[in-house]
């Protein structure tokens, strides 16, 4: 009797867990929802480094807004400083789901040259990290409800 009852026990594990319901599998990630872990840690009482930095607005607006070449050059620029590795790194996790080739994508990036303080590339890097977001909330709202987002919903202002 022993033995039946641990044998039906171990079965229906076994088929518990291949038969799962949808609602408890882990849903698709999305390299977007990386970037909120930067905003929190930019809210709170980080030290910012002192110094000069490339100035990134020209990446992070226009055409080809926020895109690989703003992230990767952002993490290349954080990384130098030990006071935002771990900001970094959670902009290198993104860049890694987006698949971004980052040493490739920078060949293309050359200084400006203009310099600004890291208070303006913080900036830019939550409102890029919000446009993000922000993109992946209408795109999914627009695709769950069958329709296609506005001229207003696709170009969010932050």
């Amino acid at each position: 009797m022993m033995a039946t009852t641990m044998m039906m026990t171990t079965a229906l594990l076994m088929m518990s867990s291949l038969g799962r319901p949808a609602a408890c599998r882990p849903a698709e990630q999305k390299p977007e929802l990386e970037l909120t872990n930067v905003i929190d840690l930019f809210d709170g009482n980080i030290s910012l480094p002192k110094g000069d930095f490339d100035n990134l607005k020209h990446l992070a607006e226009g055409d080809g807004r926020c895109g690989a070449k703003f992230f990767c050059k952002a993490h290349q620029l954080l990384d130098q400083h030990n006071t935002t590795k771990e900001i970094a790194t959670y902009i290198n996790i993104y860049n890694q789901l987006k698949e971004f080739k980052c040493k490739d994508v920078l060949k293309d990036v050359h200084p400006t040259g203009y310099q600004y303080k890291m208070e303006a590339l913080k900036k830019h890097v939550i409102e890029c990290i919000q446009y993000k977001i922000i993109r992946i909330r209408v795109s999914s709202s627009s695709s769950s409800s069958g329709g296609t987002p506005s001229a207003n919903a696709t170009q969010p202002s932050v």
